[in-house]
């Protein structure tokens, strides 16, 4: 396999992990800047969030899908898990711009979500949500690769003699 092509599959998880960054960065940001569902309410309403809940079905999706690659990439023999601070780093690169965009196409505008406090909170918490990921992603993976390897360091088991027969006599 070509380096350029086992890059693009290395993304794959990440690209899945961030989505779900993002969407759950949306909600806990307006879950802390409107704790008073009626108000958060109206200012999803007012901000073009109508869509949120394509969002997180998207997410749903996404995850266990993200999650399953991360788990192929652990039990394949001789790899070597990304960095912590390398799933960070793609994380962060990912989720940071997508929740801004995403922000920004429900506005119509980047000054518009730029101008929102809660978008400000939500990038801030898209950087701790990163960073979690990252801590999380790893610690998965790590898991994963530690219980395979210990499982082909079982020894097969050996199949059973067959008991032995006695022969029939016939009178």
């Amino acid at each position: 396999m070509n380096a350029h092509r086992r890059d693009r599959i290395r993304w794959l998880p990440a690209a899945g992990l961030a989505w779900g960054g993002v969407v759950l960065g949306h909600l806990v940001a307006y879950l802390l800047a409107s704790p008073d569902p009626a108000a958060r309410a109206a200012h999803l309403s007012a901000t073009g969030h109508g869509g949120f809940h394509t969002l997180v079905m998207a997410v749903a999706g996404a995850l266990p899908v993200a999650l399953a690659l991360v788990a192929a990439r652990a039990v394949r023999p001789g790899g070597e898990p990304p960095s912590r601070g390398a799933t960070a780093i793609v994380l962060l690169s990912l989720q940071v711009p997508g929740f801004a965009l995403v922000e920004s196409v429900e506005r119509g505008s980047v000054a518009l979500a730029l101008a929102d406090p809660v978008v400000l909170g939500g990038l801030a918490v898209q950087v701790v949500l990163a960073l979690l990921g990252a801590v999380a992603s790893t610690a998965f993976e790590r898991a994963v690769g530690e219980v395979a390897r210990a499982l082909r360091s079982v020894p097969p088991r050996r199949a059973p003699s067959p008991a032995p027969t006695l022969p029939l006599h016939r009178d």
